[in-house]
């Protein structure tokens, strides 16, 4: 009969439903968390699926990928990143920046 009774909430970390009174705050989170991811068997399940994912982009690759390869493709990447565009700004010393993430202009 006591089982009626039971506030259960949702943990906001894994989504599991738990009594209310188990629930303990979390400085790692910083919310109050059910005990399962207060213990960190959570986290220790979310570094096992990331590894997974990993293990999957990595087969991905073409065959003959080599590290070159690898090194090549990530300076490209960093090329794209630092591609800025400063212009100035007429009669003024100024100069106007675009930033290529979210096309904001700023002087």
């Amino acid at each position: 009969m006591e089982s009626i009774n039971v506030i259960k909430a949702q943990c906001r970390v894994c989504n599991r439903f738990v009594p209310a009174k188990d629930f303990k705050l979390s400085f790692q989170y910083k919310t109050m968390v059910c005990p399962v991811c207060y213990s960190g068997k959570t986290a220790t399940e979310q570094q096992k699926k990331e590894e997974k994912n990993k293990v999957v982009e990595d087969v991905k690759k073409p065959a003959g990928w080599d590290a070159v390869d690898e090194y090549l493709s990530k300076v490209s990447r960093l090329k794209q990143q630092e591609t800025s565009s400063f212009e100035p700004i007429p009669g003024s010393d100024l100069m106007q920046y675009n930033c290529p993430n979210c096309k904001y202009k700023c002087k």
